[in-house]
């Protein structure tokens, strides 16, 4: 197999394990806070995660793509094609790695050890909306004392403003809260 083939394959096969990896925490928890968790990363992990993958976007591309690329006679068409398929991939695997970082923090958060809370909150804000396959999602914020702080959650159904929110909730390690049921 030629160096193209294997990146190729390479390529497709990380892709589509860090897609299970990335879909693992939406489909094992119904509840969980998401507001928090993409805060952390932006605060913390995106700048760092996104200079490692320009610097390996750089050598992934001179080992295994520039020699099976078609010369141009132009350096200047080079330079270009160079400049954007290095900003492209070192793009597309931010995202990917991103994606595996929000997985490890909300499955952490819901493993490791944690306390049940009893929520009973009056919903203070509730949004709607539609999914690209025509599922609505519902959103609602509250204010919970013992956290101290607004909890924003995806929730099953609509609800009112102010309408009681209960629900028997774990707090994770991070302190998100989630729920299995």
């Amino acid at each position: 197999m030629r160096g193209p083939q294997k990146f190729k394959i390479f390529s497709f096969l990380f892709i589509l394990a860090s897609a299970a990896i990335i879909l693992y925490p939406f489909l094992t928890w119904p509840y969980f806070e998401t507001a928090p968790v993409i805060l952390m990363i932006l605060k913390w992990v995106t700048l760092p995660v996104f200079l490692l993958t320009l610097v390996l976007s750089f050598f992934i591309y001179k080992r295994f793509l520039a020699p099976y690329d078609p010369a141009f006679q132009s350096r200047v068409k080079q330079r270009l094609r160079f400049f954007f398929s290095v900003s492209l991939l070192s793009i597309a695997w931010t995202m990917v790695l991103l994606g595996l970082v929000f997985s490890s923090i909300v499955v952490s958060n819901n493993c490791l050890p944690r306390s049940e809370i009893f929520v009973k909150a009056p919903v203070k804000s509730y949004h709607a909306e539609l999914t690209r396959n025509g599922r609505q999602i519902h959103h609602i914020k509250f204010y919970e004392k013992r956290l101290g702080r607004l909890v924003q959650l995806t929730v099953n159904r609509p609800y009112q403003l102010n309408e009681i929110f209960e629900k028997e909730l774990s707090v994770g390690h991070w302190g998100l809260l989630y729920s299995t049921k």
